[in-house]
């Protein structure tokens, strides 16, 4: 059994969206640790890779490790419908064929469960090197997404350069 709930359900569909025009189906590993998922856009060029660790949830349960093949297209669609306060549970059982999501809204007493089907799928786990930067820059998610989209209507490629 796997049992995952986000109090603040506005971070997954957050993380959805993000990744959602990059790649189009992923595996998300389930273990005790958390969940974590790794996918290759189509052309080979970006690599997605996100960890969320059991204790950045409310409640976190997983009995045995395993493997959730999704659409991130239809889990997008999915997540549209939570409100930005809804707190979000994921769940699936052993040996899984689908993931059931549960929307609740504590203002508004509102429950929703979606019941996605799962997709088998064929992804290789790929190891990241260890990278040592000469520069670290910080920024706020906001205005570096302001910043992208400003610019994208100019040019589809970004040149960062620090001093």
């Amino acid at each position: 059994m796997f049992e995952a709930k986000l109090l603040e359900g506005g971070i997954l569909k957050k993380i959805v969206e993000a990744i959602k025009d990059v790649v189009s189906e992923v595996n998300i590993d389930v273990s005790a640790a958390g969940l974590s998922l790794q996918a290759m856009d189509g052309s080979h060029v970006a690599l997605v890779s996100l960890n969320l660790s059991s204790e950045g949830f409310e409640h976190y349960r997983a009995d045995a490790s395993m493997v959730l093949g999704l659409s991130i297209a239809t889990l997008a669609k999915v997540m549209k419908l939570a409100d930005a306060q809804d707190s979000i549970t994921l769940q699936a059982e052993d040996n899984p064929s689908h993931l059931k999501l549960i929307f609740e809204n504590p203002k508004t007493e509102r429950v929703t469960e979606f019941t996605m089907n799962l997709i088998s799928l064929d992804q290789e786990h790929l190891s990241i090197p260890d990278t040592e930067y000469s520069s670290i820059v910080t920024i706020h998610s906001g205005e570096f997404t302001k910043i992208c989209k400003e610019l994208y209507s100019l040019n589809e490629t970004l040149t960062v350069q620090t001093t």
